[in-house]
């Protein structure tokens, strides 16, 4: 609904353009946008707007197809973890329904593959460990190769599930040699060069620019800055949708939305608790006849422990797209959280079910004010900016 209610004017524009100019020239991309620290990021973004633009040119067109994959793969992934830990399957709309979800479905970024990419590589690990299967180790295995090559700030995710598996799974890789020989050929074709090119750059000018840090832009204090992904909440919530710059006056201002909004905050405690429950479970997964969701609650704290190292070293500006690279572990400690509450009666519900009603309902009517005052606004002067549907017409903006 609505596709061309997406942001067009940013990285957005230059990824399609690149991979335009990429397509004409008939070649995979090397490399994507320019990265915060002096290097280029990777190229499986503007590889996938490649394949993407075989099939069309028309923007909106393009939107839809962006956010029928982003949803498609991440519901997919999290009905086959639901599943695999014999969890109802109601858990996983309930993660797609916060305006941030809404918002990366249709953005025309890099980093927003991170979610789906990230999503279906804990399901399949999650899959693997409970039922020894082929298919659910190269997925698992592609993905966690994929992940650093989409951004950097994935790395965290792609290293805690790396790390777990050659823990507990180191003889799968023997097992499965075939399987890595042909992600890994199928990796040096998408990225060899890629690297080759980041390799030679280092080798010039090594170590990162003084001025590239994020800390310049939305100064944290170093504490502040480590304890950061503690509020990976905020992408499944409807709570601070608009930044520290304000929002324009719509829908999302009235009584009852703002009520909606706050009730969505649910999702902060539901995974504050979910690391108190992941914290005891972790040394569980390292032990042997270590049940999927102790696998799911480690891989889970360790992803956030490393996140909390990288940006408190690197001082990573508090923008929410920084937490799209973990968003997976955000879903998982939710979960783990609201499962906690499942012990606990209030009039005779279970906790668990009174909860997850008031966050679905209050996240719902909060996001759909959000899209409607989007719609209305066309965009807005204070933080979302024009829409591409307000842009379409201006010489030059649309992609021939």
């Amino acid at each position: 609904m609505w596709p061309t209610d997406a942001p067009w004017g940013g990285d957005d524009v230059l990824l399609v353009t690149r991979a335009v100019q990429a397509n004409r020239e008939h070649r995979l991309s090397e490399a994507g946008l320019g990265g915060s620290f002096g290097y280029p990021y990777g190229p499986i973004p503007l590889q996938i707007y490649q394949a993407l633009l075989l099939r069309t040119h028309d923007l909106p067109t393009l939107v839809r197809l962006h956010a029928a994959l982003f949803v498609v793969v991440t519901a997919a992934a999290l009905l086959w973890l639901a599943r695999t830990l014999g969890w109802s399957p109601w858990l996983a709309p309930m993660m797609l329904v916060s305006p941030f979800f809404w918002y990366y479905s249709r953005l025309l970024w890099d980093n927003p593959f991170a979610i789906p990419v990230g999503s279906m590589l804990v399901a399949a690990y999650v899959a693997f460990l409970n039922r020894e299967s082929r298919a659910a180790f190269a997925i698992a295995l592609t993905c966690g190769l994929a992940l650093p090559f989409i951004h950097p700030m994935t790395l965290p995710l792609a290293i805690a599930v790396g790390v777990h598996a050659i823990v507990n799974r180191r003889a799968s890789f023997r097992r499965h040699w075939i399987v890595v020989l042909v992600v890994a050929a199928c990796g040096t074709f998408s990225c060899g060069s890629y690297c080759v090119g980041v390799v030679r750059q280092f080798a010039q000018s090594p170590g990162m620019p003084k001025s590239a840090g994020q800390g310049d832009k939305l100064p944290l204090s170093r504490p502040a800055a480590f304890a950061l992904p503690l509020l990976g909440g905020r992408l499944l919530s409807a709570y601070y949708f608009y930044d520290w710059r304000g929002s324009d006056p719509g829908p999302e201002t009235t009584t009852v939305a703002r009520a909606a909004r706050g009730v969505s905050a649910l999702a902060y405690p539901l995974i504050w608790l979910g690391i108190a429950v992941g914290v005891v479970r972790f040394r569980a997964s390292f032990s042997a006849g270590a049940r999927p969701v102790d696998a799911l609650a480690a891989v889970s704290i360790l992803t956030l422990g490393l996140q909390c190292c990288l940006d408190g070293m690197l001082r990573i500006a508090p923008w929410p797209h920084y937490f799209t690279g973990t968003w997976i572990a955000g879903v998982a400690c939710f979960w783990l959280g609201l499962r906690q509450l499942a012990r606990l009666r209030w009039r005779g519900m279970r906790m668990s079910t009174v909860v997850a009603v008031a966050y679905s309902v209050g996240t719902i009517v909060a996001t759909a004010a959000f899209v409607v005052g989007i719609h209305n606004a066309s965009g807005g002067k204070a933080w979302y900016g024009p829409t591409m549907a307000s842009q379409l017409d201006v010489p030059g903006m649309t992609v021939k």
